[in-house]
């Protein structure tokens, strides 16, 4: 599913209608949490979404570097130059995550980038 933009700024501009600040909690309030999300409600890991959601980190940058602690399902409590690198260039290789490094001119050859590029990219973001 895709969001409008303005709809979506809309949306996070208004602290009181922002459903992205504790999206579990959201999907409880309206009835919509699977049994897997309610086990999640008031642990450990929702805080730690939460917080997430609540970090402001600018463009997509957050989702690579959460998808490295992911690891396809392997979790992993810490990340090393290889798994970012893998990460943020898998997660930049789909056209549609790679709309925010095309805007940018510094971003903007990303597809031709190697490891070097890609880790500092992370590193210079809030991981």
């Amino acid at each position: 599913m895709h969001l409008d933009e303005t709809l979506y700024r809309q949306i996070c501009s208004k602290k009181e209608l922002n459903v992205f600040r504790d999206y579990l909690g959201f999907l409880e309030a309206i009835g919509q949490s699977t049994p897997a999300e309610k086990e999640l409600l008031g642990s450990f890991g929702h805080q730690f979404l939460i917080n997430i959601e609540n970090t402001a980190m600018a463009k997509t940058y957050k989702m690579p570097v959460l998808l490295a602690f992911y690891n396809d399902g392997d979790i992993k409590l810490a990340v090393d130059s290889d798994d970012l690198y893998r990460s943020f260039k898998a997660f930049y290789e789909k056209d549609s995550n790679r709309i925010d490094l095309l805007r940018n001119k510094a971003t903007a050859g990303a597809m031709d980038w190697g490891k070097r590029e890609y880790v500092s990219l992370a590193r210079r973001n809030p991981i």
